[in-house]
């Protein structure tokens, strides 16, 4: 794993990562245990969130969590998802305004929330993949 970067604009450390496997590099984001802010309101360990989250999504079949472990990386133990290409510029909003075919999806995202306790889902962690 080697980190290309620190994410501007995160709460908790979280970095652009690669990830490479014989000829293959992928991308992700990096979220280590070290660089979380813990929260009053949730137990520490805000990384193995991420990976229970991803799991739930996977059970449900929702696919709406992109892959996410647990590793080892530069600052220890951390979660670590795929990174999701996306357009900026799209967004829940902009989403929801322009692909009425997503309404059903965005129902399910939310019961997932619900079951997730996901308090944290912002107009931006709304993405649609180019796939």
């Amino acid at each position: 794993m080697s980190v290309a970067m620190r994410m501007p604009y995160s709460s908790n450390a979280t970095y652009l990562v690669s990830l490479t496997l014989d000829d293959k590099t992928i991308q992700a984001i990096y979220k280590p245990m070290r660089g979380e802010r813990p929260l009053w309101d949730f137990a520490p360990g805000l990384h193995r969130r991420e990976v229970a989250a991803y799991l739930l999504s996977e059970a449900m079949g929702l696919g709406c969590v992109p892959p996410t472990i647990l590793r080892d990386g530069p600052s220890g133990e951390g979660s670590v998802q795929l990174l999701i290409e996306s357009d900026p510029d799209e967004h829940y909003f902009t989403i929801f305004e322009q692909r009425q075919d997503l309404h059903d999806q965005f129902r399910a995202m939310c019961a997932f929330d619900i079951l997730a306790n996901n308090t944290d889902r912002k107009s931006g962690h709304v993405l649609v993949d180019k796939n």
